[in-house]
């Protein structure tokens, strides 16, 4: 036998050989993360609560089965100075958390913070191996494109239905901008794949070149239709820096390279303006009508205000929406459309730090890795994962799609894919008594956060999400007993207060107990305001039912207390004047209503973030003209109902989607138009018996405005905004 067969083979099951099997749990959770990777835009892209306590949940037992499979190892995977960063950042946020304006919202940031942080480490840690790395970028590049058909399929139906052709996509994402978002960091790696299949190789399928190809136009078609100037400023960002390292430097393919992503550029930027959503705002943002651009400018400004009240410590993560109204300058906003300073006014400057720290030392490191890769196909995977960066950290300069598991968890992945050949493989001695017991204190930290994650939050997020079903369809009772399950597995959920209270409202009028049966439901909201004393619409629903039990003078202290934290609030400066002259307090009654019409000529009404028509100030105007007609003041009267006309024909000609869209946000009841028709017969009368000629004319597109009205759908419901 010759010394070569005479040689030991490696056993599969040894450690250090190539055949080498990991364990099961640890095989269990990459092909878990992989599909978490594909889930992550079906699950993760709403920013809804359950969703991200489901990644949460998914996320730690994938961690748990690694730290479990290479228990008998000495390391998992080594501390970078990246990782230092990670540290850094998760614990600024969690000392922030006590002083946070609203403690649930808190928990639930730094639990997202903690996704992010798993999700890199996992994928470096798990995806050493080069056929899974290409397995990341075949789920990246295949919920891409599903977002991409997603996408089309529904500015097809949405233009065919309304033949609204500036329709901006949302797929399963909260925002548009999200959904750019998501497309650049799923668009890099389909470019990849397409790259590596376009010389066809032994073993590759016949349809890799066509699916890849397929995958990256659908994804290249729905980015333009999101109309986001931040996905277009990022796309050009991610498609130079891709250009540039995909090949090394002074390669006659680098330059030809280079000399093809510029003429590539060029011309998709041409062509992009041939879609309606994206060359309507492209064109709007060189005008002096760009709204968007403009209510960032006025919220931009206030992030400012609120980082300097809070230089060190900030409003607590995850508080931004419920800390911003006593700063703000325009429209309301949820996030502050622009991450850097969004992450400065919840932690403070040193978490702004510690974040902007994370992403330079991740540059670096995808830097190191290129410099290491010296052929075109070593450096596709971090060529990739730099653009996508590079994109990301561009367009949240001007968005916040730091705030999206599916966009931020996703880019993790790939980045920590792109490093983990980098990473040495785990050891095989038994590993210190030291590391033993950090080992022992993060499975008990993460096991902890799992069984809360499962057996408190997301049953509540359940019994509150079957609650909502069972009032839609018209059965209270059933609401408040799953309202109840909600409150008693989260009672940190001011949502879950907020709930019960709205199904004990709907039980006290099915049962007819209304109004005298609302105390429940009062105490519900006082409670939700305890918990959440920034939620200006919840003290504003408490106030009025106070007005419904005919004591508007109990309603009138949380109605202060809304405007007293956002006196912005259009709503709350109405429902202040309606409880007022309820109670008989005209002066009151008559200053509220003039606050809110002195509202329409400030940035607030001007900027906002849904550009769409508030027909709340019509109220105002209408009650102010008719006071000033009983005090015989016809000139005050007629400007008032000429201020009325174009919004009254603007709101009464709405097409059915914008009403939708209206009623989603509160600012239109199903009925309520037909009362605008009716004050709109009233106004074209006022103008053509005291004004002129132009006042007739306006008088005429009110009265077809007013005949030509079309009813509000009945239960429509808008996509999220």
């Amino acid at each position: 036998m010759s010394a070569a067969k005479k040689r030991k083979r490696p056993s599969p099951s040894q450690p250090g050989s190539a055949q080498a099997l990991p364990p099961l749990p640890v095989r269990f959770a990459q092909v878990a993360l992989l599909a978490l990777a594909v889930a992550f835009p079906l699950v993760g892209g709403k920013l809804a609560d359950w969703q991200t306590g489901l990644v949460g949940l998914a996320t730690v037992a994938i961690a748990l089965a690694v730290l479990v499979g290479r228990w008998g190892m000495a390391r998992c995977c080594r501390l970078a100075p990246e990782d230092w960063a990670w540290i850094a950042l998760l614990g600024l946020m969690a000392l922030a958390v006590p002083g946070a304006v609203y403690l649930h919202a808190a928990l639930l940031a730094v639990l997202q913070l903690l996704i992010y942080a798993l999700s890199f480490w996992l994928a470096r840690s798990l995806f050493r191996e080069e056929r899974w790395r290409q397995a990341l970028v075949v789920a990246l590049v295949a919920a891409g494109a599903l977002i991409g058909v997603l996408g089309l399929r529904e500015y097809l139906l949405t233009v065919r239905s309304s033949g609204h052709l500036s329709w901006r996509i949302f797929a399963t994402f909260f925002n548009p901008n999200l959904v750019a978002g998501y497309l650049l960091v799923a668009l890099p790696p389909g470019v990849v794949l397409l790259m590596r299949y376009w010389r066809r190789q032994q073993g590759d399928s016949l349809l890799s070149r066509p699916l890849s190809a397929a995958a990256v136009v659908l994804m290249l078609a729905a980015l333009p239709l999101t109309g986001s100037k931040g996905g277009a400023l990022g796309t050009l960002a991610a498609a130079l820096v891709f250009g540039w390292t995909v090949a090394p430097a002074g390669s006659p393919l680098g330059r030809r390279l280079r000399r093809w992503t510029l003429a590539l550029v060029a011309a998709g930027m041409a062509l992009s303006l041939a879609f309606p959503p994206l060359r309507a705002r492209l064109v709007a943002a060189f005008t002096t009508q760009s709204n968007s651009t403009a209510f960032r400018y006025y919220t931009w400004r206030g992030m400012v205000d609120m980082i300097a009240d809070r230089p060190l410590r900030g409003f607590g993560p995850g508080s931004f929406e419920w800390a911003y109204p006593p700063y703000a300058r325009a429209g309301f906003t949820r996030l502050g459309h622009q991450s850097y300073l969004q992450v400065a006014t919840e932690g403070g400057l040193p978490a702004l730090a510690a974040f902007l720290a994370l992403w330079a030392l991740l540059l670096q490191r995808l830097h190191r890795r290129l410099r290491a890769s010296p052929t075109a196909g070593d450096r596709l995977l971090p060529a990739a994962a730099l653009s996508a960066l590079a994109g990301f950290l561009v367009h949240n300069f001007v968005d916040y799609s730091w705030y999206s598991v599916a966009v931020t968890a996703s880019l993790l992945l790939l980045i920590g894919a792109s490093v983990a050949q980098d990473e040495p493989p785990p050891g095989v001695a038994p590993p210190s008594r030291t590391l033993r017991g950090l080992r022992m204190a993060v499975v008990a930290g993460l096991a902890a956060i799992g069984g809360v994650l499962a057996a408190f939050y997301l049953p509540a997020q359940y019994a509150a999400a079957i609650a909502r079903q069972e009032l839609a369809v018209g059965r209270p009772a059933a609401a408040v007993w799953r309202a109840e399950q909600a409150v008693r597995r989260d009672p940190l959920d001011a949502d879950n207060w907020e709930l019960r209270a709205t199904a004990r409202e709907a039980e006290a009028l099915a049962q007819r107990r209304y109004p005298a049966g609302l105390e429940a439901a009062i105490a519900d909201r006082r409670e939700a305001a305890r918990l959440r004393p920034g939620d200006a619409p919840n003290w504003r629903r408490l106030a009025l039912l106070y007005g419904e039990m005919r004591d508007p003078h109990a309603g009138l202290e949380p109605i202060a207390r809304a405007l007293a934290h956002n006196p912005n609030y259009v709503l709350g400066w109405a429902a202040q004047a309606r409880l007022a002259e309820q109670a008989g307090d005209l002066a009151l009654a008559t200053a509220s209503w003039q606050r809110l019409a002195d509202l329409y000529d400030t940035p607030v009404r001007k900027y906002a973030a849904l550009e769409l028509p508030d027909p709340t100030y019509l109220y105002a105007w209408d009650y102010l003209a008719r006071r000033a007609e009983q005090a015989k003041d016809g000139r005050s009267a007629l400007d008032y109902r000429r201020k009325m006309a174009p919004l009254l024909e603007q709101v009464l000609t709405l097409p059915p989607w914008e009403a939708a869209l209206l009623q989603s946000t509160s600012l239109l009841s199903p009925g309520e138009r037909r009362q605008f028709a009716l004050m709109a017969e009233q106004t074209a009368l006022r103008l053509r018996a005291w004004g002129g000629p132009e006042d007739a004319a306006l008088a005429e597109r009110l009265e077809q405005a007013a005949k030509a009205k079309v009813a509000l759908p009945e239960g429509d419901s808008a996509p999220d905004t």
